[in-house]
């Protein structure tokens, strides 16, 4: 599908596997909620209005809802289109704070982060009474009932990794006008998923959107509208054949979209989600079972047993009983670092974007450092793996060559010292990359991220895992006694 080819683009060389698992969407829940009667008569509207729903989060300044895009298209189809209507129900980013805060007004300070749509609304020129901007945070029912009400929903996102609105409107028989992209060429059934203009780099979410097409979304929106006007006997064809036409066109229209609420209610449905997850974890639990019995096969029937590998596990065992035992403790048969690495090393200022398959990297020391691979290999196998501790991030003190600590602070306390080695989860370490591209800044945004409590707080390995190289080392010295000795909340 869609979302399993981008995932599997975007000039990655790793092998990604994507096993789709969507939400939940209860169909029959949104049909009952969305039955409470309301009309278009209670809009302010007559019934041959054709209404265009936008519903959708307002608050991210990349406008990745594609609000601007929709008002263009608005503005040109009402061109063509008089009688028609905007029905606007954004999600403002200064609304979201007083639904946490018992519906109190949000503060001053509080600012808008999404599109100023009064702003765009009065630079397409829309006559007030084309539109309705309707800001307040509606109940579940009333919200259901806006997606019924409406006769198509428009809903062209630049990106969406599920695109929620699309199906619970599809859920309640609304035709959606969407981009051809991602989730939503995935997920648009009834209605017409438009071919994006280009692409767009958003360096604030890292990733690639599509630009939607204004002329497309129109051309569309005027497709739904001419069945609108036939179903209702609204065009300018008469007799007995018109009507028969728009018979069997009103026939036809129920008939998908009956087809595509039963397709929402069996692929979305909490029983067929709740057997996709179980069945995801049981296959991995089995291949992480296979893995674990062919390391140890290994481990204990390889003939040219490497013997820098039992010394490496008997530095580790000293390294944990140096360091109190218990925590840190080996398992019986870790893969060896030759064998299955369980992490990677970075040291550029700039780093290559993440390609890699192994779960951790090591970020540092920049001027070169020798790692005890092995012995780091078995203390991370025996907290993640056998002890099963969660954490994300860990410190590797490192230690110059006469065998004292490289502070972790630049002796001005200015920033993280570029000598110092960070042991980072992958996906973390791909995350925060996506907002900055220097090793040293990444590290330290993880490492206050951390400090904070978040995803295990900070853990700390042992010494004597790193030791800097003599002309790194000398370097490295410099300033070390000025520097603090406490810093993100550990002893140095």
């Amino acid at each position: 599908d869609a979302v399993g080819r981008h995932s599997s683009s975007g000039g990655s060389k790793r092998k990604t596997r994507v096993v789709e698992i969507p939400h939940i969407v209860d169909r029959q829940a949104l049909l009952e909620a969305s039955d409470t009667g309301l009309t278009k008569q209670d809009l302010g509207l007559s019934e041959d209005t054709y209404v265009i729903l936008l519903q959708g989060g307002n608050y991210e300044p990349s406008d990745r809802k594609g609000w601007d895009t929709h008002l263009q298209a608005f503005a040109r189809f009402r061109e063509l289109h008089p009688k028609s209507h905007l029905y606007m129900h954004p999600i403002e980013s200064t609304v979201i704070p007083s639904e946490d805060n018992g519906g109190a007004t949000a503060p001053a300070y509080v600012t808008r982060k999404g599109v100023h749509l009064k702003l765009g609304l009065h630079l397409y020129q829309l006559p007030e009474d084309s539109y309705t901007l309707d800001t307040e945070l509606h109940k579940p029912a009333r919200v259901a009932a806006l997606k019924r009400v409406a006769d198509v929903c428009l809903h062209a996102s630049k990106s969406e990794g599920f695109g929620m609105n699309v199906l619970e409107c599809q859920a309640v028989g609304t035709p959606v006008v969407t981009t051809k992209f991602m989730a939503m060429e995935d997920y648009t059934k009834l209605g017409i998923s438009v071919p994006h203009r280009q692409m767009l780099f958003d360096a604030s979410l890292g990733n690639l959107m599509a630009m939607p097409d204004v002329p497309g979304l129109v051309d569309a929106l005027s497709e739904l509208h001419a069945d609108f006007r036939a179903a209702l006997g609204l065009d300018d064809s008469t007799g007995e054949a018109a009507r028969a036409a728009a018979a069997a066109l009103t026939a036809n229209m129920a008939e998908l979209a009956e087809a595509t609420g039963q397709w929402i209610e069996e692929k979305f449905s909490a029983a067929r989600v709740g057997r996709a997850f179980r069945d995801l974890i049981e296959e991995l639990l089995e291949e992480f079972d296979e893995q674990a019995a062919d390391h140890a096969r290994n481990y204990d029937e390889e003939e040219d047993y490497d013997e820098d590998d039992e010394d490496a596990e008997d530095e580790a065992g000293a390294l944990r009983a140096s360091q109190g035992g218990g925590a840190l403790a080996v398992t019986a048969a870790p893969p060896s670092f030759a064998a299955a690495p369980l992490f990677t090393f970075i040291a550029e200022d700039a780093p290559r974007i993440v390609d890699w398959d192994m779960p951790w990297v090591i970020c540092g020391p920049a001027r070169g450092a020798d790692f005890n691979k092995e012995a780091i290999q078995s203390l991370l196998w025996g907290l993640t793996v056998r002890d099963g501790e969660s954490f994300d991030v860990a410190i590797l003190p490192v230690l110059d060559s006469h065998g004292t600590p490289v502070p972790v602070m630049q002796p001005d306390g200015s920033g993280l010292h570029q000598d110092q080695a960070v042991l980072i989860r992958t996906y973390l370490f791909a995350k925060v990359q996506q907002m900055d591209p220097r090793r040293i800044t990444i590290m330290w945004m993880i490492l206050q991220h951390a400090e904070s409590g978040s995803g295990g707080g900070i853990k700390r390995f042992p010494i004597g895992l790193v030791n800097l190289r003599e002309e790194a080392a000398s370097k490295a010295r410099i300033g070390s006694a000025k520097a603090k000795s406490l810093h993100f909340g550990m002893e140095l």
